[in-house]
């Protein structure tokens, strides 16, 4: 049986013989998460939990994207909200990435998102329109299908993208692989796009060298784009894109993909990993709880805008507040909630709850009925204006409901403030992004 034929079957299989529902969501503003049944205390409503349409926000999620780095972030997302158990952040027994392809929205989306080059290269998975990180975002989610359903052609596309990375990428003068294929340039966004696969990886091989090499990408980039010598990080240094601002969004890419490392290392137990020096990888886990903290640091002495959001670059306090960078920041206070402390978790209930309130200039939700939140950076014109709809950004708001709700559940954050505000929640539907290209 051909893969292809392979895949068909395993998509159209169901044990009741019903069409997949990519969102199962209640339109009227509650739900509930395969993670939650046993619990009815545990059922987080989405109009008196988030305060937004998570549903909305997780179908645009789903639809928004068109490029090879928002398919990765969207995966990440949809793995975070619909399976938290086989994410980094759950798994609480030991490893185990194993999901249902056939009713995971992750793994769905992704189908129609990779595009398997068996050339391999650094478009192994999709095309990266001359990005090294950004087509290896995929890399989780493909070796999960590729695992989970036995087509090796998934598996071997993720091979090949670390293989990439590793031993064909161009690479700073301190080892730093660049995110371009073209010349040696760091940007902040490849810290979520390439060291968590390659740490993931090592963790499904058994292999701690590649765990190791996720948390030395860390180190090596934090060497370079760390410019002020502390805090937030500069958002691109090489000769070709160069942008020395603090850009929001790249610092929530870096200590988001820093989050994600620090997990797959506890997730995989790899201290405990035989022939492993416990002292070094616990030493490995509180750099990456510091570096993150810096980051977080810096974000929270930058201020807010009138609005209550970050600005979309930290060291200019001429520009306007936005979502993307903002709930992202949340979403790893949420994750670190335990070990941050009680100050970040308000500040990040605070960003959350400015995503439940109006636009102070314009009265307009922050989150709409839809689940479209904005004012939004334009991913593809990082100093200009804002936009209606950000990809990404509705896969970071997902990722900030995502960590706040498994925060509850831990026991860890609570539920109060604005989000006890009722609000109308419309259906969802598809949303045309107006992007620049």
């Amino acid at each position: 049986m051909s893969a292809l034929s392979t895949l068909a079957k395993i998509l159209t299989s169901s044990t009741a013989g019903s069409a997949f529902e990519a969102f199962p969501f209640s339109t009227t503003g509650t739900t509930s998460f395969s993670l939650l049944e046993t619990s009815e205390d545990a059922r987080l409503s989405l109009s008196t939990g988030g305060g937004f349409n998570i549903s909305g926000a997780a179908s645009l999620c789903a639809s928004a994207p068109t490029h090879s780095w928002e398919y990765g972030a969207a995966t990440m997302a949809l793995l975070e909200l619909h399976t938290p158990w086989a994410t980094v952040f759950g798994m609480k027994s030991g490893w185990n990435s194993a999901i249902d392809i056939a009713t995971n929205p992750a793994a769905q989306a992704a189908f129609e998102w990779i595009t398997l080059n068996d050339a391999g290269g650094v478009d192994s998975l999709c095309a990266g329109q001359g990005s090294t990180g950004d087509p290896a975002s995929l890399g989780v989610i493909a070796w999960m299908i590729g695992k989970t359903t036995g087509l090796e052609a998934y598996t071997k596309g993720t091979q090949n993208t670390i293989d990439y990375l590793m031993t064909q990428a161009p690479r700073y003068a301190n080892g730093a692989i660049s995110h371009r294929s073209d010349t040696a340039e760091l940007w902040a966004d490849f810290m979520y796009m390439a060291p968590p696969v390659l740490a993931f990886y090592g963790a499904e091989t058994n292999d701690s060298s590649y765990v190791y090499e996720g948390y030395n990408q860390c180190k090596l980039y934090r060497e370079v784009l760390q410019t002020a010598g502390t805090g937030p990080w500069s958002h691109i240094i090489g000769t070709q894109s160069y942008d020395p601002g603090q850009w929001s969004t790249g610092n929530g890419w870096a200590a988001a993909g820093m989050v994600r490392v620090l997990f797959t290392i506890r997730a995989s137990g790899v201290r405990n990993w035989e022939g492993q020096d416990a002292a070094w990888w616990d030493s490995a886990d509180a750099d990456l709880v510091s570096w993150i903290k810096e980051i977080l640091d810096g974000v929270q002495a930058a201020g807010l805008d009138t609005n209550g959001l970050v600005r979309n670059y930290l060291d200019d306090e001429n520009q306007f507040g936005e979502i993307s960078g903002s709930a992202l920041f949340a979403s790893v206070i949420y994750r670190l909630a335990g070990e941050l402390g009680d100050s970040y978790v308000q500040w990040a209930d605070g960003i959350r709850e400015t995503l439940n309130g109006q636009n102070k200039e314009t009265g307009a939700w922050i989150v709409s009925a839809e689940g479209a939140a904005s004012p939004a950076i334009d991913p593809l014109a990082w100093g200009g204006g804002a936009v209606d709809l950000s990809p990404e950004g509705e896969s970071f708001v997902v990722m900030m409901y995502s960590a706040w709700r498994d925060c509850v559940l831990a026991g860890t954050c609570v539920r109060s403030g604005s989000e006890a505000t009722k609000r109308e929640v419309a259906p969802s539907r598809h949303w045309s992004a107006r992007r620049r290209h």
